[in-house]
């Protein structure tokens, strides 16, 4: 699951570039856990290889999956303005069930 997260970083065209792909990354359980808003990565600090450093310490969460409240929490907190979130940006969210998921602004 980790291998599949960092190929589809790779693949995004992740930067700080005006239209550069943005990555947040959401854990959830009962309630959602964040390893990265879209403003965690900063400037030329934003490539696939730092966000690949937020995907390797993911491990399996004990508990229910509350996906309700994980995209909830993403579509009220992550996509905000004060984290990171840009107004006229594409929102994504890619659901991986049995970890984390991305979620993604381009």
């Amino acid at each position: 699951m980790l291998d599949f997260l960092k190929r589809t970083v790779n693949g995004l065209g992740v930067s700080s570039a005006p239209n550069g792909t943005r990555i947040g990354i959401v854990r959830f359980t009962s309630r959602p856990l964040v390893s990265s808003y879209f403003n965690t990565i900063r400037n030329e600090s934003l490539t696939p290889e730092t966000v690949n450093k937020f995907i390797d310490p993911i491990t399996q969460i004990e508990g229910s999956r509350r996906i309700d409240l994980a995209l909830q929490f993403a579509a009220t907190d992550l996509f905000s303005s004060g984290e990171g979130s840009r107004p006229n940006a594409k929102k994504v969210i890619i659901v991986l069930s049995l970890l984390a998921f991305l979620v993604l602004e381009h």
